[in-house]
């Protein structure tokens, strides 16, 4: 997939599309509050990237370039080629690790409140994917020739957020099209669930949260209604789930050498050494420094 500059004919094609954008905003339906931004991004040689999705989703598209290994929560790492892609979601640490030149896409939004088919990417039914796998796929025809023109839009300074909302639709629709409902499922598992709404509330929300009390108020429910559907839609207490995820970024942060004691400490609001030594404890089985050494000596 060559990802090269195209010509004045094509420029114009752009800015005529763009102008053709601005009238079909002012016609859709009520604007959503949805954020949605499309970058490309450049990695030149051997580097390991570190990426922190407090608020946003993203698909990224390896549009050029081999040798890319994804880290994410306690998943193994993965290998992806060139001319695949994958999803990390909200409220997750990760890291890649290029050992070449890499060109990526990257698409970031914060919800699907944009699409009007977006009841077609759930999952049916809450347990239509047993064990989740993170893995990639591959970037299929016409799919690539649609990255290759967002490149060249970005290229030329050509992102109104209006277009991107439209573009976001488009992606989508080829979505449904080019993939079957198993590649989708297990795609978007992290992100879709049978109660979505309340699920993305609390997915966007918890970054923001020290405790269960806050993240109640800030979903505005009141506690027995939250528990209740919290139990529902997640299968354990909001409590559970909240140590749960705590834990995931603290391993993940723990199998980076880079990253000091003090650092996670402050992050993850330990008060003491102790208390983050009896949390990984509890966790893991492990002290901070015994689980490091067991990660960082396993690769």
């Amino acid at each position: 997939m060559c990802f090269k500059r195209q010509n004045t004919i094509l420029r114009n094609y752009m800015n005529d599309f763009y102008q053709y954008c601005k009238r079909q905003a002012d016609r859709m339906r009520p604007r959503s509050d949805t954020l949605v931004d499309f970058e490309s991004c450049k990695i030149q040689g051997v580097k390991a990237s570190r990426f922190d999705n407090s608020a946003l989703n993203n698909l990224i598209f390896v549009c050029e370039g081999s040798g890319l290994s994804v880290h994410y929560n306690e998943f193994q790492p993965i290998q992806v080629p060139e001319r695949y892609f994958f999803f990390i979601p909200q409220s997750v640490e990760w890291k890649i690790e290029t050992h070449s030149d890499v060109l990526l896409m990257v698409l970031a939004f914060d919800s699907l409140n944009e699409l009007d088919h977006k009841d077609d990417f759930r999952i049916h039914a809450p347990d239509a994917i047993k064990t989740f796998i993170f893995k990639a796929l591959p970037i299929r025809y016409p799919l690539e020739d649609y990255l290759r023109l967002q490149y060249d839009y970005i290229q030329e300074g050509i992102d109104p957020p209006e277009m991107y909302k439209l573009k976001f639709r488009e992606l989508f629709l080829l979505l449904r099209r080019l993939y079957n409902k198993e590649e989708i499922d297990n795609l978007f598992h992290p992100l879709f669930s049978h109660s979505f709404s309340f699920k993305n509330r609390v997915i966007q929300c918890y970054p923001y949260v020290n405790n269960v009390d806050e993240l109640v108020k800030k979903i505005g429910m009141g506690r027995a209604n939250f528990d209740k559907k919290f139990r529902i839609e997640f299968g354990i207490s909001p409590l559970q789930w909240m140590l749960k995820e705590k834990a995931k970024h603290v391993y993940f942060s723990l199998s980076d050498p880079d990253i000091t004691f003090a650092d996670i400490m402050d992050k993850y609001k330990f008060n003491s050494p102790t208390h983050l030594n009896r949390f990984c404890r509890q966790q893991f089985g492990y002290t901070p420094s015994e689980l490091r050494k067991k990660l960082t000596s396993n690769g």
